[in-house]
């Protein structure tokens, strides 16, 4: 797994004008579901980015009002206990594990077969849901340049009532995004792919996978395939589909911050390429190259101690396996010959 580049710790990177800019006027960043906190990936820009906050759950709101490595480490952090939806009151379910609670109850057919315990509903009560929208042009002007939701199966209802952010202001979503029914008629991929490219914001690719079986065989004998459950989804507002790229300054900055934190380091090169300053956009290549690099010697090393530390050789497969699944979303190596 790629962990979150640390764009200002690049050395060639403090000294752009992009970074000058953002530093002067730091990204406006949406982070729908912060319960276990705000994310890595936005915590690793640092005074790059303004971060807005949502967390509807009492003491998840109170836990990051607390937490002052937020206001320390980002240019701002704004928290607010609003629980996004249509604008309307709605049920919200409980689930045995509150990470999983949802607008939607669980769908029991397929949490029951593949014993999805954590997934189990327990309760529920009802919540006043906001619509992004009225949040992002009132009392939070602007932000949304990026957007990560995550929220249980009500991430299409969420982004289909803010049209005028996703509109003017969104680069790039990073969003939880389901391909079967684990919540009660909940929409799914397609959907959420048909919603943002409607916004201009097309499908870019997959950070994580999650896969599910019914453990009908034993994974330290055995291989197979399992189905595709749920993933973590980048959409962008890529000008190089067009035959002439447009974009502004600001565009040009977003999406380079975007493309390198969620790893897209290739993207992040062509956005490079499209600054006319022939320095600065040498500085901004090696800044992705400094992101991106990796040390051959150290992930053989790594590799060699997963299977090491296997004790008994019905271990070694998993060892693999768990070694492989932080990989697992990175370069395709198919075309290398």
């Amino acid at each position: 797994m790629l962990n979150p580049p640390d764009l200002l710790g690049a050395p060639a990177f403090c000294g752009t004008a992009l970074a000058q800019s953002l530093l002067a006027e730091p990204l406006r960043l949406i982070d729908i579901g912060a319960r276990d906190g705000v994310h890595d990936t936005f915590l690793a820009l640092g005074k790059l980015a303004r971060v807005l906050a949502f967390e509807p759950d009492e003491a998840g709101y109170q836990a990051l009002l607390a937490d002052q490595s937020l206001t320390n480490r980002l240019a701002e952090a704004i928290i607010r206990p609003e629980a996004l939806g249509d604008g309307t009151r709605l049920p919200f379910h409980l689930m045995s594990k509150p990470t999983n609670h949802s607008l939607l109850r669980t769908n029991d057919t397929l949490v029951d077969r593949y014993r999805m315990e954590l997934f189990r509903n327990v309760g529920s009560f009802e919540i006043d849901t906001h619509r992004l929208d009225d949040i992002v042009s009132g009392p939070a002007p602007g932000f949304g340049e990026i957007v990560k939701i995550d929220t249980q199966a009500s991430e299409h209802l969420i982004l289909s009532h803010a049209p005028n952010m996703l509109r003017e202001t969104t680069v790039a979503v990073v969003a939880e995004v389901w391909f079967c029914e684990i919540y009660q008629g909940q929409p799914l991929f397609h959907d959420l792919c048909q919603l943002l490219a409607g916004f201009g914001l097309g499908f870019y690719g997959f950070t994580s996978f999650f896969l599910r079986s019914g453990k009908r065989l034993d994974k330290r004998q055995s291989i197979g395939r399992e189905r595709a459950l749920y993933a973590d989804a980048v959409f962008l507002r890529d000008p190089f589909d067009q035959p002439d790229p447009v974009m502004s300054t600001r565009h040009r900055a977003v999406l380079f911050v975007a493309a390198c934190a969620t790893g897209y380091f290739d993207l992040a090169l062509e956005v490079a390429a499209t600054v006319a300053d022939p320095r600065e956009a040498a500085a901004l290549a090696a800044t992705v190259h400094h992101c991106a690099a990796a040390d051959p010697t150290a992930l053989l090393a790594a590799a060699n101690a997963a299977v090491a530390a296997a004790t008994v050789p019905a271990d070694t497969m998993v060892a693999l396996g768990q070694f492989a699944d932080r990989w697992r979303s990175t370069f395709d190596y198919g075309d290398i010959r």
